[in-house]
């Protein structure tokens, strides 16, 4: 194992260098790894030689702290269940072809070194690496979301029921977790690799599983909704459910160890602790009936890794290969869009032009079943308002469409990160063009909002016709939530120009850290407006204004950014 050890360090310390290397990413660089250090080690310190007063508690305040540390571990629960399992099980599809690249296959498979521990190495090696990212997310989403209640505790001064060092159960029980995770999803690929039918049971599977947790959430959600109270209040509560709790023991694990020092050791705990443990032998095991299969199935996957890669760089050559395949099958299933191939564009839009064929031509179908079911389930809670919502229909169905909003907005803006990644991989033959780099950089952006516009028209029309008295607020919904789009996408597109290689790990990571505190700050000056605009009462024609202004001149300076970056870049970093 020491060769696999050493070139592991050799690639973090050359991921090191590179970032130390140019100054801007150094800066973040150092900043990212200050914050997480302030963060994490100082409160670990604290515990040991910080003051031992408890801070001031207000007269008035009659809290339970069993109630306070339940809505920590609901919320805590709900985290995982929304970041871990939507992010580790739909990935159990191809996208963990990703752990294998060419010169694995040219170098290493053919040392003498065993072959289960070199795969179970590179799985683990790469694997974790992005679970502890999505980890870091997770711990700062219940920083923000539960802030008002780990204050509230604090104030309590309530008796730890652990030592310090009980902290770090919940990263021993999440690294389990997530390692059971890829270890199960390794051998699914491994298995379907020779019988694809496989992914239809294990989609089922997941499908049933997760759509009833999601099912069951909406009904807690429309519960709490409909007496006025906080709709993730709601969601929260529903995680402690019994029924909920019993079925979610393994995601209940790591959120009850997240609170271990305020809950003490509880019986989800050791049962997920127990349960993953469990789960990682039994994969291991599983793992190792499949020895003879391991390089074969990681050679297909490198292929299969190098020919994505291939793709998005000539993405017209790729979509050319792919028609000439299906031919040669007798079957062409690609998705014909008479306006595009009719429309001759010249000059910048021609980019655009280019952009909108090859994706449609490429998953037009997938893009279109996509945005048929998130229409149907937007235009399904609408329904339900509707019919269920009763004398608080009206207020009932602002919260639901604002949240559905959020949501597609945030799907959007994260997946439109691949698509902005793409553009690095044109800029050899792309950035000769004598085209204003100003231009590019806002046609490349344009895509993605366009496909959020095809959603959020019909959804508002939808929205309409049920609510025709709330007919202004949908149309406001729908050009602010579009206005935003515009600077955040650019946001991002800033920083990928500044972390292009995403097989470097440090720039991996600091794409990952930074990619809400960008698409916040970019927002920040669209929420300030609006914040202030509903705060004082502001008619809703002068509040869009206000904030479509706000957006506009945010729009023109990350414009003027990202075309200043896009000129320097140099496709060799």
């Amino acid at each position: 194992m020491k060769p696999l050890w050493f070139l592991t360090t050799r690639v973090l310390v050359n991921s090191l260098k590179r970032a130390f290397g140019n100054p801007l990413r150094a800066i973040l660089t150092l900043l990212v790894l200050g914050f997480f250090f302030l963060t994490f080690a100082g409160n670990v310190l604290s515990m040991f030689f910080g003051d031992s007063k408890p801070p001031p508690m207000p007269a008035n305040m009659m809290l339970d702290p069993r109630l306070i540390v339940d809505k920590l571990i609901g919320l805590m629960t709900l985290l995982h269940l929304a970041l871990v399992a939507a992010a580790f099980f739909p990935s159990t599809a191809k996208s963990y072809a990703g752990f294998f690249l060419e010169p694995d296959v040219n170098y290493l498979f053919p040392t003498p070194l065993k072959r289960f521990k070199v795969f179970r190495f590179l799985v683990l090696a790469r694997g974790m690496f992005g679970s502890l990212m999505l980890m870091l997310l997770i711990v700062f989403y219940y920083a923000v979301f539960g802030r008002r209640s780990l204050m509230q505790l604090s104030a309590l001064n309530i008796e730890p029921q652990v030592g310090p060092w009980g902290l770090m159960t919940y990263p021993l029980i999440y690294s389990l977790m997530t390692m059971g995770l890829l270890f199960v999803s390794v051998n699914i690929g491994i298995r379907a690799y020779h019988n694809p039918a496989l992914w239809k049971r294990v989609w089922l599977v997941l499908g049933v599983g997760l759509g009833g947790v999601a099912v069951a959430m909406a009904f807690f959600g429309l519960q709490a909704a409909q007496k006025g109270e906080s709709v993730v209040d709601g969601l929260i509560a529903g995680m402690n459910h019994p029924v909920l709790y019993a079925l979610l023991i393994p995601l209940r694990a790591p959120a009850d160890a997240a609170m271990i020092v305020y809950n003490g050791w509880s019986a989800a705990v050791v049962l997920g602790a127990v349960f993953w443990l469990g789960v990682l032998v039994a994969a291991n095991r599983a793992l190792k009936t499949q020895d003879v299969w391991l390089y074969e199935y990681a050679g297909a996957s490198a292929q299969k890794r190098a020919r994505a890669v291939s793709a998005q760089q000539n993405p017209l050559q790729a979509m050319m290969d792919r028609v000439a395949e299906d031919a040669q099958k007798g079957k062409i299933k690609t998705l014909r869009v008479p306006f595009l191939e009719r429309w001759r564009p010249t000059g910048v839009w021609a980019l655009f032009w280019r952009d909108l064929l090859i994706g449609w031509r490429l998953g037009g179908m997938t893009n279109l079943i996509m945005l048929t079911v998130i229409l149907l389930l937007g235009a399904g809670a609408l329904m339900a308002v509707k019919i269920w919502g009763g004398q608080k229909a009206d207020k009932l169905v602002v919260v639901v469409a604002g949240l559905s909003q959020y949501i597609i907005a945030l799907l959007f803006i994260v997946g439109s990160l691949y698509g902005i990644m793409d553009i690095l991989k044109r800029m050899d033959f792309q950035k000769p063009m004598p085209l204003p780099a100003s231009h590019v950089v806002l046609i490349e952006v344009l895509p993605t909002i366009l496909t959020l516009a095809l959603l959020l028209i019909p959804l508002t029309l939808i929205s309409i016709a049920l609510f025709p008295q709330n007919a202004g607020l949908w149309l406001y919904l729908l050009f602010i939530e579009l206005s935003f789009m515009l600077p955040i996408s650019l946001g991002l597109l800033i920083l990928v120009l500044m972390n292009p290689d995403q097989t470097d790990y440090t720039q991996r990571l600091l794409l990952g850290v930074l990619m809400f505190p960008i698409i916040f700050l970019c927002g920040a000056p669209g929420l300030i407006l609006l914040g202030l605009s509903f705060y004082f009462k502001v008619p809703l024609v002068i509040n869009a204004i206000l904030v479509l202004g706000a957006n506009a001149m945010a729009t023109v300076f990350l414009t003027t950014v990202a075309a200043n970056r896009y000129e320097s870049f140099n496709p060799l970093d």
